[in-house]
């Protein structure tokens, strides 16, 4: 779309062309699964962006499903849910990256805790402000001496354990890692497991800026 302008010998005028950036969409999802002692449903979970407040899912098919459509700024976004007693946590899709009207799908699933277990979700986050372009999945995630992947819940026997990361993508280094169960939080990566218990452990990473040799 445009103008037509005239503009006569002498006159001077001045234009000023507006842009507005095009936001994204974010679909939230969430599944709850009852396997054996849990009694919850999707009411019952919320989640949040970029740490702001929580926001509670909206209806979806079912009371175990929920789903919220949001419209977005482009940039990253990090989406996390509050740990609710007793069940775990698998993340999919929830670190998204987004470009004017693009699209991106985040679901969380919870599933009830077996009786005599607790359970561990390991959660990268990948910060790339220097032009870096490395992935959660770039990353090797551990639960002691066990390997695990972004986002997907592991149920363990109750005890302690230690969360970690090794080979390191070049160029990246590690700025932080929080673990919680909603009442305690440790920043060296140690967990002391409970039965029912969920845990969280998000561990963060940043790109770092080149450097110019003259």
């Amino acid at each position: 779309a445009g103008a037509q302008i005239t503009v006569a010998a002498g006159d001077s005028i001045s234009l000023t062309i507006t842009n507005k950036q095009r936001k994204a969409t974010l679909t939230i999802t969430k599944n709850v699964v009852n396997h054996e002692i849990g009694t919850s449903d999707a009411n019952d979970f919320s989640f949040s962006i970029n740490g702001d407040t929580a926001i509670p899912f909206l209806a979806g098919d079912g009371e175990m499903t929920g789903q919220n459509v949001l419209l977005v700024n482009p940039g990253a976004y990090t989406i996390t849910e509050p740990v609710v007693s007793g069940y775990a946590q698998t993340l999919v899709g929830c670190s998204p990256t987004f470009t004017s009207s693009s699209t991106a799908t985040c679901t969380i699933t919870n599933s009830d805790i077996p009786t005599g277990q607790g359970a561990i979700t390991v959660v990268k986050n990948v910060l790339s402000d220097n032009n870096g372009d490395a992935e959660a999945g770039d990353f090797d995630l551990f639960i002691g001496a066990t390997s695990t992947a972004s986002g997907v819940a592991q149920f363990l026997d109750p005890g302690a354990y230690s969360v970690s990361e090794a080979e390191l993508p070049s160029g990246y280094t590690q700025i932080g890692v929080s673990c919680t169960n909603g009442e305690t939080t440790t920043t060296d990566g140690s967990v002391t497991l409970g039965e029912q218990e969920a845990w969280v452990c998000t561990i963060t990473n940043d790109d770092l800026p080149g450097t110019l040799h003259v």
